[in-house]
């Protein structure tokens, strides 16, 4: 397994120094940051400082503590200082025992870990000596793979060794299947227990010579720890089956790069991208290649094309450093479920009345416009308490976010997911385009919503609102009250055409361009920080430093509604009834309750999944959250632990799981 051990003390060490434990009363002074490369004398010499500071700030609270008690201060007080005392100790004694494992490693290790990672492996003709000269058959796959999975036994823990048999016998005993064998080793490299994976695919493997999905992630599985040789064997019988294969030629080219063949990695991984030229994996180890070459800009379009399949901020950063900072057209489309029109806007302009009256003895279509505004004002009214309501719970949760590390990392961590992610950085890029866009003051706003409305409020003004003016302004007048009821039935009609008109032609307008504007929609609800479980009225919005402004579900469709609402509000504008001159009507107020056509639609998230992987591990996958569960046995490994175990210069693919 990679693990370097010294670079990971190294860590732990300088947590320990830099990271004290403040008195109420003093202070420790900073430590100097040591430059440069770490020796073992320098290490020791930091964490004996470390432990004098430590033992000075102990005796120190230890007098605070005796004072207290001398002067019968609270028992708060009293309590906090002998918890101070407690947890520095505890430092002291962990220091201590760092340092007499420091004492056991040799100078020469701690100057090997110092060493700067080089960009491509050195090529290791020890380990590409020990492959077979030739494509194994299955028989001799089957003891290949027999001498492979003893030598892990060899190699691998005796505790680790031991779960990973008491696990392997478990799911055979309960399953007997090897599919689920196979999930069950993923499932533990997943949670960071590699060495129990391995050791269970391997099992799995020689239950099943011809699951190849099993053979394909076993060989992955060796790969990304250190072991190409191994790996490569089984996955040149598994390209003999199925040439042509970008997941396989991938591989191949991962291990071979891992051995620091670079002219073999190139052409397997060449071979992938030319059968997938988005392939992720294969084309940012291509790029380090290219780099290595001394080839910047060719690595920056190998690394721009793995970006353009999967988006990771690693990635970014890499083309950050190499001169190059992505646009919104670099990122992968965000291709996950959403209905069109998710906000319900098209059904609430369908709402919108096309009929005005025609007639001065026919009333029935100004009621219905009265009903409708005051609909929409009604709307508008309870959106602007619910902004209220929600500013005050977003002060409440900014408070809590900030103070609160358990509640912080209960909202985040389940938003390191790729669509969260991509649906967040989407957003951004969208919105740094649509600002630094050149437009002349007349066009139309870049973003999809803006755009849609802005372009909407455009016709309305070129199609109705001028038109009617003229109309008006060309209307004649008569005398006697028949002649006058009928040059308002003739303006009416008229009026009523151009109106309808335009109703209808912005309906199909939004209608058309709602799909644009969907994608933008979906950008933000995804790309939203939600606090589960949680209904789409509830506040879901939060301040996230390295995303920036990320709005709830409420806030949004509120946010949209009234752009929508200030705009169909516009037929208040025919509320006017035209009375006829020769009698007099009865009038009658619209029904106020009549309204229940101005309900929004609640906001559904549609992509809702559940992987399991055997009985230790299993994810579920909801919008824009992952959430894992695992057996309390087996917790996951933080993530440094996992990349020192996992940490590999390719970047091997295992295939999907099967459920």
């Amino acid at each position: 397994m990679r693990i370097i051990f010294v670079l990971l003390l190294a860590c732990l060490l300088n947590q320990h120094i830099t990271a004290q434990v403040e008195s109420p009363r003093k202070q420790l002074p900073q430590k100097e940051v040591i430059e440069g490369q770490s020796s073992k004398k320098q290490i020791q010499a930091e964490m004996l400082s470390a432990i004098n500071e430590l033992n000075t700030q102990i005796a120190d609270l230890q007098n605070q503590l005796a004072e207290a008690i001398k002067n019968k201060e609270d028992e708060e007080t009293i309590k906090d200082l002998r918890d101070q005392i407690a947890m520095l100790k505890n430092q002291v004694e962990m220091m201590g025992g760092l340092g007499k494992t420091v004492s056991g490693i040799s100078e020469k290790t701690f100057q090997q870990a110092g060493e700067k990672e080089p960009l491509v492996p050195k090529k290791d003709e020890a380990r590409i000596n020990m492959l077979p000269d030739k494509i194994l058959t299955k028989e001799e796959l089957i003891l290949f793979i027999k001498q492979v999975h003893g030598q892990v036994e060899r190699m691998i823990p005796a505790e680790e060794k031991q779960g990973a048999i008491t696990i392997y016998n478990e799911t055979k005993k309960k399953y007997n299947s090897a599919v689920i064998t196979g999930n069950t080793a993923s499932s533990f490299w997943m949670l960071g227990h590699s060495e129990k994976a391995i050791y269970i695919m391997g099992r799995a493997c020689l239950d099943d010579m011809d699951n190849t999905d099993n053979l394909s992630n076993y060989a992955a599985f060796l790969t990304m720890a250190g072991a190409e040789q191994a790996a490569l064997p089984i996955l040149q019988y598994l390209n003999d089956l199925f040439p042509k294969n970008s997941t396989i030629l991938n591989n191949i080219g991962q291990a071979w790069f891992g051995l620091g063949d670079l002219a073999r990695a190139k052409e397997f991984l060449e071979d992938a991208t030319s059968l997938y030229d988005t392939h992720s994996p294969a084309n940012a180890t291509l790029s380090n290649i290219a780099l290595s070459e001394g080839d910047t800009p060719k690595a920056i379009g190998l690394l721009k094309a793995s970006l353009k399949e999967t988006y990771d901020p690693d990635k970014e950063a890499q083309l950050s450093n190499l001169g190059y900072t992505i646009v919104f057209d670099d990122l992968p489309p965000l291709n996950y479920p959403m209905k069109n029109d998710p906000l319900g806007l098209i059904p609430m302009m369908n709402t919108w009345p096309e009929e005005l009256q025609t007639d001065v003895n026919e009333f029935r279509p100004v009621y219905k416009i009265q009903s409708f505004s005051k609909g929409v004002q009604n709307l508008k009214d309870k959106i602007m308490a619910e902004k209220k309501i929600n500013a005050e719970k977003l002060r409440e949760r900014e408070i809590k976010i900030s103070t609160s590390a358990p509640y912080r990392n209960k909202i985040l961590e389940p938003h390191n997911s790729p669509a969260y992610k991509l649906a967040a950085r989407r957003l951004q890029l969208r919105l740094m385009k649509a600002q630094s866009a050149p437009r002349p003051r007349s066009a139309s706003p870049a973003l999809p919503g803006e755009w849609l409305l802005e372009h909407c409020r455009v016709i309305w003004e070129g199609s109705v609102l001028i038109p009617i003016k003229k109309l008006l302004t060309a209307s004649a007048r008569s005398s006697s009250c028949a002649d006058i009821d009928a040059a308002t039935n003739a303006y009416l009609m008229a009026r009523h055409a151009i109106y309808s008109r335009g109703v209808k032609l912005i309906k199909n307008v939004f209608e058309e361009g709602s799909k644009e504007f969907t994608n933008f929609i979906k950008e933000k609800l995804y790309g939203t920080v939600e606090e589960p479980p949680s209904s789409v009225y509830d506040l879901a919005y939060a301040l996230i430093a390295e995303m920036g402004n990320t709005h709830g579900r409420s806030l949004i469709q509120n946010a949209e509604y009234l752009d929508l609402l200030n705009m169909i509000n516009n037929a208040g504008s025919y509320q006017e009834i035209y009375k006829s001159q020769c009698r007099n009507p009865e009038i009658f107020e619209p029904d106020p309750d009549n309204l229940n056509y101005l309900v929004r639609p609640n906001v559904e998230c549609e992509f809702k999944k559940n992987v399991k992987f055997g009985n230790y591990y299993s994810l579920k996958l909801v919008c824009n959250t992952i959430t894992e569960k695992t057996d309390p046995k087996f917790k996951k490994k933080d993530l440094k632990t996992i990349k020192a175990q996992q940490g590999v210069p390719g970047q091997a693919e295992p295939v999907a799981v099967h459920h």
